[in-house]
């Protein structure tokens, strides 16, 4: 959609891809840092402020982006975020930044 009219756009997927946990608990912002890292670096990308697309925990995590990389963000989009993280924690270089969502999900049920 985006990529169509000229944006250059990266997908990522943050469990269930080759190589990665089946389900997810918990997330590791560090991780998608380095996708936002190689954005910037880019020479296609002229504004190297990237701007952030999620829906449900995608939206969540995108939020914690923007939160904290600070100036490496220009924007965020946000679509059906269930307003926290869920199911685990988020760690942010090694820190716990946004502790468990304790309501009525069962940590020994992931989501898949």
């Amino acid at each position: 959609m985006l990529a169509t009219e000229g944006f250059v756009t990266l997908a990522l997927a943050f469990y269930g891809g080759k190589g990665q946990k089946k389900t997810y608990y918990d997330i590791h912002l560090e991780k998608l840092e380095e996708a936002v890292d190689y954005l910037r670096g880019l020479p296609e990308v002229e504004d190297k402020r990237i701007n952030l697309y999620g829906v449900s925990k995608g939206g969540d995590i995108c939020l914690a982006l923007a939160a904290f990389l600070g100036e490496k963000i220009g924007g965020t989009v946000v679509a059906g975020s269930p307003s926290g993280s869920m199911p685990g924690p988020t760690f942010y270089k090694g820190e716990e930044v946004i502790k468990e969502t304790k309501f009525t999900l069962n940590k020994d049920a992931p989501f898949t």
